[in-house]
């Protein structure tokens, strides 16, 4: 459909895996193949400023667009790509702090994104262990997204935003999570599910004594991300 509307636009249609290709390698590393006569592109273990395996799907985009541009007579060198590509960052989006990093802030809010956070911890945090503020919104997913979370963390403390009109109460919240956490393989130690009423407290909750090694992780909403 959509390259049959392209047509109809007098638009190009550029398919991965048929007009471009890229890889993804830890740590962060992206590579990229466009053969294309009229302008080719090759990109080798390039730096992402993003992080996470599914942002290199959106550098590959990112990458043929200005490829796209480059070939409708923009001056764009492969040196300014790797450059956009190595320097973009996106608030809230896997954002990290501290360095090795002690927090990681997502704004993920629904499923897709969720896994995309698992993902990127399960890849780059491992070995860590990892505690949880969680708080979300009405009108989610929330049961999937905690489905996608819970099981990579050791502690998780529920919250809620208070200025958001669409916030889900902690207590109601707690209520979706605790059988999906009480479920989990290996259980988890007793007092590892707090519920705390706002997300000060729950920062507190979850950064007071940290283990070593310790990863803290906020999560499930842009209001909480903020």
């Amino acid at each position: 459909v959509i390259e049959r509307i392209a047509r109809s636009r007098g638009c190009r249609a550029s398919v991965a895996g048929r007009d471009y290709s890229s890889s993804y390698d830890l740590p962060g590393r992206f590579s990229f193949r466009a053969e294309d006569q009229g302008a080719p592109l090759v990109l080798d273990d390039v730096p992402l400023g993003l992080r996470g395996r599914r942002q290199a799907d959106n550098a590959a985009v990112a990458t043929m667009l200005a490829l796209e541009l480059r070939r409708q007579g923009w001056l764009i060198s492969a040196e300014a790509i790797q450059t956009g590509l190595a320097e973009a960052f996106l608030p809230g989006r896997i954002e990290t702090i501290g360095d090795p990093p002690r927090a990681v802030m997502d704004v993920s809010h629904n499923v897709a994104s969720a896994e995309a956070l698992a993902e990127y911890l399960g890849e780059h945090h491992r070995e860590q262990v990892r505690v949880l503020s969680f708080a979300a919104t009405r009108e989610k997913d929330v049961a999937g997204i905690a489905r996608a979370l819970l099981p990579l963390f050791e502690r998780v403390i529920i919250t809620q935003h208070r200025q958001a009109a669409r916030a889900v109460a902690a207590e109601d919240l707690a209520k979706v999570c605790r059988p999906i956490w009480n479920d989990l393989t290996p259980q988890r130690q007793p007092g590892s599910f707090q519920v705390a009423p706002d997300p000060t407290q729950a920062w507190h909750a979850a950064t007071k004594s940290p283990l070593p090694g310790q990863l803290t992780c906020v999560a499930g909403s842009f209001f909480l991300a903020a």
